[in-house]
């Protein structure tokens, strides 16, 4: 049995509500000679194919996906966790199997499992009690072999993610899923969801320039307004905002950047003060709204409504050396907005 196509390994963001295709997979098989075999304990055999939860030879055709729709009725699949509103879906699919009846060799189905644009499934399997797609029922529940090359499966599945109208959340999930042979090899598709309800967009200088500084002052130079100008869009009606930061530049403490000129000499120092208070802290001593590089996540804004614009003050302040070094200097890092 041949599977194909390259799965994503990387994490994706998604935004809900609605759908987003992730992936295709193909499938072909053609049975070999006394020995590719499928039979289960209710008589459904031929070549079997899953499409579950599991690998486990013993519990795959039990693994089986659900296919319920969802609560605002749009599709049908999976939920990846239980009230998450988020569901797997395969659609636009089909498998299709020709197979053999092994009680006589003289007849010979199709069978096909389908998923329709909105995932509904479906199959023409008529003994489907083990949960497996394709099935021809088998009276004598006998073990029996597949004739040489007259037994294939083929087909395609595509897959994506549906996020509800109706009760979604937020998170990070697990599309999962395993297509396979009730007997023989499969292919594992993994992929890790980030869900979100709300998208926003930051706006906030790139560069801060302090202008030119007499050399020997010690004075702090304020940059002018560098806020932080957030726009927030979704179905959410609030929206958590906090920030991180990274030093790019080496620091001196854990909110204090050095600032050097072409040759690496120091020339002063530089700290950054963000959310409300910043504009009366800002100076060249910590203060309840510094900046500290390299913590963990600190929050900005807790329930604000979304739908609207938010500014957030943020003030980046040079503290000069007193000993002077001329040159024009520079001081870097990375400030990270993060909503949920």
């Amino acid at each position: 049995m041949l599977w194909g196509n390259a799965l994503p390994t990387l994490a994706l963001d998604i935004l809900g509500p609605g759908f987003t295709p992730l992936g295709q997979l193909t499938a072909s098989s053609t049975s070999r000679a006394n020995g590719n075999y499928s039979y289960n304990t209710n008589g459904t055999l031929g070549i079997n194919i899953y499409v579950g939860r599991s690998n486990d030879f013993t519990t795959r055709c039990s693994s089986v996906l659900p296919n319920i729709q969802t609560p605002d009725g749009n599709y049908y699949g999976w939920e990846l966790s239980p009230n998450s509103g988020v569901y797997g879906v395969i659609y636009d699919s089909a498998l299709n199997s020709w197979v053999w009846n092994p009680d006589n060799y003289t007849t010979r189905a199709s069978l096909t499992a389908t998923w329709q644009a909105n995932g509904k499934a479906s199959t023409n399997g008529t003994d489907n009690i083990a949960n497996c797609y394709t099935a021809v029922p088998h009276t004598d529940r006998a073990a029996f072999s597949l004739r040489v090359g007259d037994d294939t499966l083929s087909g395609q599945l595509k897959y994506g993610v549906y996020v509800d109208t109706t009760r979604p959340q937020a998170g990070t999930y697990n599309l999962q899923f395993y297509l396979g042979k009730y007997q023989g090899t499969f292919i594992p598709v993994s992929q890790i969801l980030n869900v979100h309800l709300t998208a926003c967009t930051v706006t906030t200088p790139s560069q801060v320039r302090f202008g030119t500084v007499d050399a020997g002052s010690v004075a702090p130079v304020i940059s002018p307004d560098s806020g932080i100008d957030l726009a927030c869009s979704g179905r959410a009606p609030t929206v958590n905002v906090s920030y991180s930061a990274q030093a790019v530049s080496p620091t001196q403490t854990s909110s204090q950047l050095v600032m050097s000129n072409g040759q690496n000499q120091a020339q002063g120092t530089v700290r950054g003060f963000i959310g409300n208070g910043a504009d009366a802290d800002a100076g060249c001593n910590d203060a309840a709204t510094s900046i500290h590089f390299g913590n963990p996540a600190k929050s900005l804004l807790a329930n604000a409504a979304s739908n609207q614009s938010h500014t957030i003050p943020l003030k980046w302040v040079l503290c000069p050396n007193a000993t002077p070094v001329l040159g024009e200097g520079r001081a870097s890092a990375t400030l990270d907005i993060i909503w949920q």
